[in-house]
């Protein structure tokens, strides 16, 4: 059960039942997600889900409305903040790691450690097509980043630009999702898996893929 905060008692039920039903799609993915879970999570009668958001899928997608906006919103300050000069490695780098800052600074919250474990799952769905939440919600944003990522890397096609961007974005929320798989698979237990150890890694490791990537055309 979510543990409600003062405000939420004080008739923040609306909050405390997007916070439940962050918690409970995370969990049991959005197949496995019903009203009545969410409403017992929440400790509220179930009607208040229906009176405040309509349908599952409506509050699905209020959800990825309200936080996906927010990590957006940060991804694009942090993007603007990188020179628009910068070429080479020396721009992917600075690039994703704008990129993937507002993500794992998520993973320090409970909240927003739900709702990465949720657009994990989303983005993997074989299903995700049928709710659109991907390409209303993701694409748009995905479109900034690669720009940027062409920019600094004049030679590369637009192929190179978007399967990199895809592989980049693939690992990141593949590595999310299996930190305790490699703290199981390490010989010895990591020495860090803070999200600032975790996304520079996550930087380091995406931006020579895609430095390889377009590198073969220079082989050839």
């Amino acid at each position: 059960m979510v543990e409600l905060t003062q405000k939420d008692r004080g008739g923040g039920r609306e909050q405390a039942i997007l916070r439940a039903a962050e918690q409970v799609f995370a969990e049991r993915s959005y197949e496995g997600a019903s009203i009545r879970i969410i409403a017992a999570t929440a400790d509220v009668n179930p009607a208040l889900v229906g009176y405040y958001f309509g349908t599952k899928a409506e509050l699905y997608r209020e959800i990825f409305a309200r936080r996906y906006h927010d990590i957006t919103e940060e991804r694009l300050r942090c993007l603007d903040a990188v020179p628009a000069d910068v070429r080479g490695e020396e721009g992917v780098s600075a690039i994703l790691d704008a990129w993937f800052r507002p993500f794992f600074a998520r993973l320090d919250s409970p909240d927003g450690a739900n709702f990465v474990r949720l657009l994990t799952r989303e983005a993997h769905d074989p299903r995700q097509g049928e709710r659109d939440i991907v390409s209303q919600f993701l694409n748009p944003s995905a479109t900034r980043c690669m720009e940027r990522l062409a920019a600094a890397l004049p030679d590369a096609t637009s192929d190179d630009i978007a399967w990199g961007y895809q592989f980049c974005i693939a690992v990141m929320l593949s590595s999310v999702a299996g930190v305790d798989r490699a703290a199981a698979l390490a010989s010895v237990p990591l020495a860090s898996a803070g999200e600032t150890d975790l996304r520079g890694a996550m930087v380091e490791y995406a931006s020579a893929g895609l430095m390889a990537l377009v590198a073969r055309h220079v082989r050839r």
